[in-house]
């Protein structure tokens, strides 16, 4: 070897080697840990012993339906404002050949698919679908199954589990147990078009704090699911505090060196979320507003709680109600007031108030029937889709419909020149319900609310001016192409001689039920 080809090997070497130590300390964390390679959703065939053999076509069309699944978050989380993020699913599916056989698996799948992991892979370190053939039902009655969702590592485990049938391979089915093994839970809405409730297969979107969990979950962020972090803890749970009659505010401690991030209240047997919150920094108090009715029901709950490197954990909590707080108002009965204040209602009783004239087919865009709490304390009985909200006892008057509504009323025998009322949405899933309210006085728009959405319209004052003459005053409430939970309630409509001033609130702020307003300040 010549002297000088030696010096260029030489420097070869060691230039081979500073690249070797720059590149390694790419993938080492600031705080010295080791870098951790992204995970990917796994995809099992298991084939019992008396099961024939699964043929290409079939594990094609598996592979192609976990792709759909996968395609599907993305466009959801991208929907929500978290760009186009999904998980990655392995190459190839895996095929095991189990000794057990097909009747084994058919009462026994979850158990026997966990062990079959757990044997043929040393630990279930991974999140899998698996689709177990010969069977038509998961443990005799599901259509599929999660199963493993394991707290200590943060969630990171787990399988959704899906008998070999034609609904095995929905897009809806798969999207719907993989959520559970990234730590979605039910949700329980009158209206069923969502994910993790029980939407028909071509109308399945992710609620908004769904997408705000998984915006963090490992799997979404190419982070190994092993990630080293200490998991975020749940602390004290404080005594409850009713709201009213029928609500209840339960509080708990939780903390996270990472940041916390989402805290949910899930009740124990239906795995239903009652409330969630958005919580903040390395320490916060969740704060769950659940209806009283509810907690008699579902005793038994368990608090799940996220942090910023998407660790989850879970504790168990016995929910207990306290005694109601009776809310008294002080009025004055609506005769001696009537010069300076006229109630409108829909079809209230008396004379002490004023009934909208216009066909009742109009006053409610879902034909289902508008109920109304009408200033004599009259409650007519409740539609189909009714949900509670907190100002039902703390309100003297109100009405609750659904958009595309139009209510009239006649005012030529009042010289009452200002409208005023709150207004809320009782049941607006997350973010998703949007809708404008608009006025008009004798065919002449005198108000536009624009858009309203549950950062905006919770509690909202509208109040404007009639000009003098009108014979005909007109609310549209109107749907803006959501076409989703826009159920809206009016508070303590009514006419006036000057402008109110909204009502106190209970206990500090009320909080929606389905979404938290401090993280839209």
């Amino acid at each position: 070897m010549r002297k000088g080809d030696r010096k260029v090997k030489v420097r070869l070497f060691w230039a081979l080697i500073l690249l070797t130590t720059f590149l390694g300390n790419l993938f080492v964390e600031r705080d010295g840990a080791e870098a951790l390679e992204s995970s990917s959703v796994q995809a099992a065939y298991i084939q019992p012993v008396d099961a024939r053999e699964p043929s290409q076509a079939t594990l094609d069309r598996f592979k192609s339906a976990l792709l759909g699944a996968q395609r599907f978050y993305g466009l959801e989380m991208e929907r929500h404002g978290y760009g186009y993020k999904t998980f990655a699913v392995a190459d190839a599916v895996k095929v095991i050949k189990s000794n057990q056989t097909k009747a084994q698996y058919f009462s026994k799948t979850s158990t026997l698919v966990f062990e079959e992991l757990i044997k043929d892979h040393d630990v279930l370190e991974e999140i899998y679908v698996v689709l177990v053939g010969g069977i038509e039902l998961v443990d005799t009655v599901h259509g599929g199954l999660a199963i493993g969702s394991d707290y200590p590592c943060g969630g990171c485990k787990g399988a959704a589990i899906l008998a070999a049938s034609d609904r095995s391979f929905s897009l809806k089915t798969i999207a719907h147990e993989l959520g559970h093994t990234f730590g979605l839970n039910h949700i329980s809405h009158l209206k069923g078009n969502y994910l993790m409730g029980s939407a028909p297969d071509n109308d399945h979107p992710l609620m908004a704090y769904e997408a705000h969990w998984l915006n963090v979950h490992p799997y979404f962020n190419e982070r190994d699911h092993n990630y080293k972090g200490k998991l975020p803890y749940i602390g004290t749970f404080h005594p409850p505090e009713p709201v009213g009659l029928d609500w209840i505010h339960f509080f708990v401690d939780v903390s996270s060196v990472s940041g916390v991030h989402q805290a949910q209240l899930v009740f124990h047997n239906s795995v239903i979320v009652a409330d969630y919150d958005w919580v903040y920094g390395k320490s916060d108090t969740a704060i769950f507003l659940i209806n009283r009715d509810l907690v008699y029901q579902n005793p038994d709950a368990w608090v799940h709680l996220i942090d910023k490197n998407g660790l989850y954990t879970a504790k168990y909590a016995q929910l207990e109600a306290p005694d109601p707080e009776l809310i008294t108002i002080p009025l004055d009965p609506i005769s001696s007031r009537n010069l300076d204040e006229l109630p409108l209602t829909i079809r209230g009783s008396g004379n002490d108030s004023l009934n909208a004239i216009n066909n009742p087919a109009e006053w409610d865009g879902w034909i289902e029937g508008v109920w109304e709490k009408t200033p004599n304390n009259d409650y007519p009985q409740k539609p189909r889709w009714y949900n509670p909200f907190p100002y039902m006892d703390i309100w003297d008057h109100w009405f609750y419909s659904c958009a595309q509504s139009r209510l009239v009323w006649d005012i030529t025998e009042t010289d009452l020149a200002i409208f005023n009322a709150q207004f809320y949405l009782p049941n607006p899933c997350g973010n998703v319900a949007l809708l404008s309210v608009q006025a008009y006085a004798d065919g002449r728009n005198v108000y536009d609310s624009g858009a309203l959405h549950v950062a905006n319209a919770q509690n909202k004052k509208i109040a404007f001016t009639i000009p003098s003459g009108t014979t005909e005053l007109e609310l549209k409430v109107l749907d803006l192409g959501d076409i989703t939970c826009d159920h809206f309630v009016f508070g303590n409509p009514r006419l006036l001689s000057h402008v109110g001033s909204a009502p106190e609130k209970v206990k500090g702020t009320i909080l929606t039920q389905w979404a938290k307003l401090k993280d839209m300040q």
